[in-house]
């Protein structure tokens, strides 16, 4: 699917205050990724109630791709084999560090393994480079 990005300018996080911009800016993105993994916020504290009609993803692992200011970026989807459409799983999201891809991130942190052992859904992000950073 294709997120359509806001016309805005890259994020530049310099202060908190700059911090707190970025993060309103990045929170329609968490909807989207707790939307693709079939995940309910209703009941979570501060949730922005995303669900979906039916069941987002299968068990397994997937990429998928948004475009976010005009760049496409990548992100890996990891759903559990107990997940159960309709119902509550925990979503994570793993931002590897600078120069790290999302593939390299899986093969060696065993984060597969850990989700699903756990029964938990997770997103690891591609980082992109803003200015004066590496994320």
């Amino acid at each position: 699917f294709w997120l359509k990005a806001q016309e805005q300018s890259p994020l530049k996080v310099r202060t908190a205050a700059g911090m707190m911009r970025a993060m309103r800016r990045l929170l329609p993105l968490l909807g989207v990724l707790s939307s693709a993994a079939g995940v309910n916020m209703d009941e979570q504290p501060g949730g922005v109630g995303c669900q979906l009609d039916s069941a987002g993803y299968a068990s397994g692992l997937h990429h998928v791709e948004i475009k976010v200011h005009g760049q496409v970026r990548l992100f890996l989807l990891f759903v559990p084999t107990a997940y159960t459409p309709r119902a509550s799983v925990p979503l994570w999201l793993l931002a590897p560090g600078a120069y790290e891809t999302p593939g390299r991130f899986l093969h060696v942190s065993g984060m597969l393994q850990f989700g699903e052992a756990n029964g938990f859904a997770f997103a690891v992000l591609q980082g992109t480079r803003i200015e004066g950073m590496n994320v």
